[in-house]
């Protein structure tokens, strides 16, 4: 006979077997629906053209200058804004045109409600040369005017120096000259100034050679010698010993006098010399005829509004031309102070026993004018006057700087 207990441990059994396998799940997932994601609608834009009613020029003092037009006008409504600004150069009408584009959402709800505007735009006028151009801004126009060629400054540099030698000049010992001698790295690169400064304290002259190049040139890498004779600044110096210093090439040089800054005082004008009456050639017993005298050379007429002064040349070029009668032309280069100074007037005289001619370059400024302190290089090309001077070698000093030309018969 089985027991109750039997019973009982029979039914845990199959509770025990049972239970697990109810208590499981069904994992099979059901793949979920697919969405539809329409593409974004870009909204429709209405472009239109900006009305100008009038613009101005603005010239900037750079260089290269630089130009920006300021259009003024109207917008119509208050959904309407700036689009896109385009330009184009009309070298051959000498034209810049610009335009202005408007932009607005086509279904935008907006009110008719003007309002102004104003834009300033760059103008491309890099590269222009000198002249008047005309601007067109959505048919409001205006004009400026270039006084040079538009041009980007040239790149600065320092020359490669090699050597440098001091000579005494023949006509000033206070005014030595200095004779630079180095190479430049391409051919495009040329001596465009030499600076010099005086230190006293230390007995040295500190000299600097200036090369310019043009910005955009392409240029082969090849080495070109040059020569440069500056005239020494010793302004204010003693006698004695010093020391020229050019990127660290030096030389030594003496003063046998002191060198004093004299305050400018006008040049007087040459005393005309008598010409006396040449014998005739066929006269018996007399002796060869006597070499005609040149007229009196020009000289400077006073102007009491014009303060004139004599300048201190960089560089000058004495080139003579042509036989019977020779012409010689020299090319003076320097450093004017300020933005008033002006070349002028040169002044010319002759010692036809000494066989020399001086020349004095002056520059001059109005005498009451306010001027800005900035440093400008020129350069003075004139015609040395040397009608019927008598055949031979003669020097030439031009503020210093000197050279010679040998005139044959017949000048």
């Amino acid at each position: 006979m089985i027991s109750k207990r039997y019973y009982y441990y029979a039914g845990l059994i199959i509770l025990a077997l049972v239970l697990p396998a109810c208590g499981q799940r069904n994992t099979t997932t059901t793949p979920a629906a697919l969405e539809f994601v329409a593409p974004a609608v870009e909204p429709e834009v209405i472009t239109g053209q900006a009305y100008v009613e009038r613009i101005e020029i603005l010239k900037f003092d750079t260089t290269p200058v630089q130009i920006v037009v300021a259009a003024m006008g109207d917008l119509p409504d208050t959904c309407t804004n700036i689009g896109s600004v385009t330009q184009r150069r009309d070298l051959d009408r000498s034209t810049l045109w610009v335009e202005i584009e408007t932009v607005r959402a086509a279904n935008d709800a907006c009110q008719n409600k003007v309002s102004a505007f104003e834009e300033r735009i760059p103008l491309d006028v890099y590269g222009l040369l000198a002249g008047t151009y005309a601007v067109n801004v959505n048919g409001a126009t205006g004009m400026f005017w270039l006084a040079e060629d538009n041009l980007p400054l040239p790149l600065e540099g320092r020359a490669a120096v090699e050597s440098v030698t001091v000579q005494a000049s023949v006509t000033d010992p206070t005014r030595p000259l200095v004779i630079i001698e180095g190479v430049l790295p391409d051919a495009c690169t040329q001596v465009s100034d030499v600076r010099q400064a005086v230190e006293a304290m230390s007995g040295e002259v500190r000299m600097e050679v200036v090369t310019s190049r043009p910005r955009d040139a392409a240029c082969a890498a090849q080495l070109v010698a040059f020569a440069e004779t500056v005239v020494l600044d010793t302004g204010g110096l003693r006698a004695g010993e010093y020391i020229v210093s050019v990127h660290g090439v030096t030389q030594t040089f003496a003063l046998s006098v002191d060198s004093m800054v004299i305050a400018p005082t006008p040049t007087p004008s040459p005393t005309p010399m008598p010409t006396p009456t040449p014998a005739p050639t066929d006269a018996p017993g007399d002796g060869p005829p006597v070499a005609p005298v040149p007229p009196p050379l020009p000289t400077a007429i006073p102007d009491d509004n014009l303060v004139v002064q004599s300048v201190r040349l960089s560089s000058m070029d004495l080139r003579v031309t042509g036989t019977s009668p020779v012409r010689a032309t020299v090319t003076a280069r320097g450093v004017l102070p300020d933005t008033c100074s002006a070349p002028g007037p040169i002044e010319q005289r002759v010692d036809v026993d000494a066989r020399a001619i001086w020349v004095t370059v002056n520059i001059s400024h109005p005498r009451d004018a306010v001027c800005e302190t900035a440093s400008r290089s020129f350069e003075e090309q004139f015609e040395l006057n040397i009608t019927g001077l008598p055949a031979g070698t003669y020097t030439v000093d031009v503020n210093g700087i000197t050279g010679s030309i040998v005139l044959g018969v017949g000048n």
